[in-house]
């Protein structure tokens, strides 16, 4: 298993310790929903406010999680949620790990644009 974590500006330095944080909950999350894909990506044009983020998960299943994340307060931001597999209560409470660890990464990181983190089988 290859695992590709990606953040977009390349030229953006998230601290150890907010990487640490994220990459923890991430795996803690994949070891309960085996997982092909999380990804928080900017869907508002850089120096538009709000920022707004679609968060998505995509389960080897085939279930799909997505929300939208507006920050129009940094520290308690909107969310939509567009859920329509079912998800057990296990999976949302740890999801909701991997969602609060990226709004922490993107109320301190004002420029960030997406962070994605793959699951790929090597042959």
């Amino acid at each position: 298993m290859k695992r590709i974590f990606s953040v977009y500006p390349s030229g953006l330095t998230i601290t150890p310790v907010d990487t640490d944080r994220l990459l923890g909950v991430l795996e803690m999350f994949r070891s309960i929903v085996p997982t092909t894909k999380l990804s928080f990506v900017r869907q508002s044009n850089p120096g538009d406010e709000p920022r707004v983020f679609l968060y998505r998960i995509e389960a080897a299943d085939g279930r799909i999680w997505k929300q939208h994340i507006t920050f129009d307060n940094a520290g308690d931001p909107q969310m939509t949620f567009e859920v329509a597999n079912p998800w057990r209560l296990s999976e949302f409470s740890n999801q909701r790990n991997v969602r609060n660890a990226l709004v922490s990464i993107a109320a301190a990181y004002p420029s960030l644009e997406k962070i994605v983190y793959e699951y790929t089988d090597v042959a």
